[in-house]
């Protein structure tokens, strides 16, 4: 009995023994395909998160209208007669004027000049500013050379007109003639206008004293700065898509004013999708021809090529309405179909390449 026990209960741990190990296994099994599965759903949720697409589109203008006025003057007085007048130099400058800064001559700018290539005074891009004081000092009429002048050249740099404004010449000066050049002056853009004071000494037996105090004061303003649209005028854009055959051609014009030609064969090609915009006046009549019309062959499908390329145009007004269709495979305008059309606002042409043959 003894004995028997004994090996009953050795055989009972081992089994014992056994089925613990059978239940590891099953559960490493199981916890094995448990992440196997939780792999999967995780590369299954990658995958959808991949798939995810988010965009940003942005739509923006930006623009710059100078206001500043891009002025270069250049100064200089001048001493003499009525019909011959000379720049004075620091050689003609009255005795006991000694004062720093002073001359004869000048040269200011409204901005700051560039310095290099092939104007030197053009603007760097920066912004405008007041010129330099002119600081001229005494001036000395002589019983020889009664008259003196100041002149002054005016260059404008900038796009816009430019309105100059001089204010402080003596209104009248006894024993002097005052001529002095019309104001205001307007100097357009990339142009020269010159102003000049004339002081001519009259009566040579009285002395002028004091001193004629004359201190120009230049104010300068640009104009026309704002562009404004030119009324009544809209914008066409086009849109051609498809291929063109060879010698194909497109041709529009606005009351007989050619605004496009495209012409494929030769040198171009027309493949893919080509824009492009004009302007065309309110009124004016959108004609589309399949050629030039010096060269217009109008004849009917009947008669064309077996094989050939044509174009479908179709016009549309702003709000995407279809308001007028051409075919120029016939090679003429097709008024029939909606064209010459009346242009009262922005449009749209999408013109459409396609290929025909009349044995299909």
């Amino acid at each position: 009995m003894t004995i028997c026990y004994k090996i009953t209960k050795i055989k009972t741990r081992n089994l014992q023994i056994l089925i613990k190990g059978i239940k590891v296994k099953k559960k490493t099994k199981i916890v094995a395909i448990m992440l196997s599965l939780c792999m999967s759903v995780s590369m299954l949720t990658i995958g959808v998160l991949a798939a995810s697409q988010v965009s940003l589109n942005v739509s923006s203008s930006v623009s710059f209208q100078s206001t500043g006025a891009y002025i270069m003057a250049t100064g200089q007085v001048k001493r003499g007669t009525e019909t011959s007048l000379a720049n004075l130099t620091e050689e003609d400058r009255p005795a006991g004027d000694t004062g720093t800064g002073l001359s004869y001559s000048y040269t200011g700018y409204s901005y700051t000049p560039i310095g290099s290539g092939s104007d030197v005074n053009a603007p760097d891009g920066s912004g405008s500013k007041d010129l330099a004081t002119w600081n001229i000092g005494s001036i000395e009429f002589l019983e020889s050379e009664s008259v003196v002048q100041y002149e002054i050249t005016f260059k404008n740099y900038g796009e816009a007109d430019v309105e100059i404004s001089i204010t402080g010449m003596p209104e009248s000066i006894p024993n002097v003639e005052i001529v002095g050049t019309s104001l205001p002056i307007t100097v357009t853009s990339g142009q020269t206008e010159v102003y000049t004071l004339t002081l001519t000494l009259t009566k040579f037996n009285v002395s002028i004293d004091p001193a004629i105090q004359v201190n120009l004061n230049t104010s300068m303003v640009s104009k026309n700065v704002a562009v404004t649209p030119e009324p009544d005028t809209y914008t066409v854009n086009y849109e051609i898509t498809g291929s063109a055959g060879t010698y194909s051609c497109i041709c529009i014009y606005a009351d007989n004013e050619e605004k496009l030609y495209i012409e494929s064969g030769g040198s171009y090609s027309l493949e893919g999708l080509v824009t492009g915009s004009f302007t065309i006046k309110k009124g004016q009549q959108l004609q589309i021809y399949g050629s030039k019309p010096s060269n217009l062959n109008i004849m009917p499908r009947a008669f064309l090529p077996a094989e050939y390329y044509g174009y479908i145009y179709e016009v549309y007004n702003d709000d995407q309405v279809l308001v007028a269709t051409a075919d120029s495979a016939v090679m003429q305008i097709l008024s029939s179909e909606g064209l010459p059309y009346t242009v009262n606002g922005n449009i749209k042409i999408i013109i459409k390449t396609y290929y025909d043959s009349i044995f299909n």
